[in-house]
């Protein structure tokens, strides 16, 4: 059997939490409510100052999905990056960022100059390239080899 006294401090307290949370999650909506007020603030500004709405909003969304995606690389072991980075590059994902795209130009012009293809990087060392041959991975070639699966 349950003690009268016993049982009822037991709900007693859950009750008084229960309520001190509840307390806390309206405070917590309401501050809120006031930061999206301001960011909408600062969004009607840019807006006045020229700055398309739809667009900016975009900018500060693909910003912190960026972050995201880079804390979750952050928070991997240095081998596991490795790994990441490598998948990334198989499937063409480094390609499509400007840092990416920047290489590939490079490159090509080089390519295209009759250049030798280093590191992709100053000072890099020509004599690694001995035989001419396309050292990029086949996802940058551009050629039918490199789109075949």
């Amino acid at each position: 059997m349950i003690p009268n006294t016993e049982a009822k401090r037991f709900v007693t307290d859950i009750e008084r939490l229960q309520t001190e949370m509840r307390s806390k999650q309206a405070e917590h909506m309401a501050w809120n409510k006031k930061q999206r007020e301001l960011i909408n603030g600062y969004y009607d500004r840019a807006k006045d100052s020229g700055i398309p709405k739809k667009e900016l909003k975009t900018v500060v969304a693909i910003r912190e999905l960026e972050r995201k995606a880079k804390k979750k690389r952050d928070d991997l072991e240095p081998e596991q990056q490795d790994t990441v980075d490598m998948i990334r590059s198989a499937i063409g994902d480094l390609a499509d960022l400007p840092l990416g795209q920047a290489a590939v130009d490079r490159a090509e012009k080089r390519n295209a100059d009759g250049a030798a293809l280093d590191d992709l990087t100053e000072g890099g060392d020509e004599d690694d390239e001995e035989d001419g041959e396309d050292v990029r991975p086949r996802f940058l070639r551009g050629d039918a080899e490199a789109t075949e699966h």
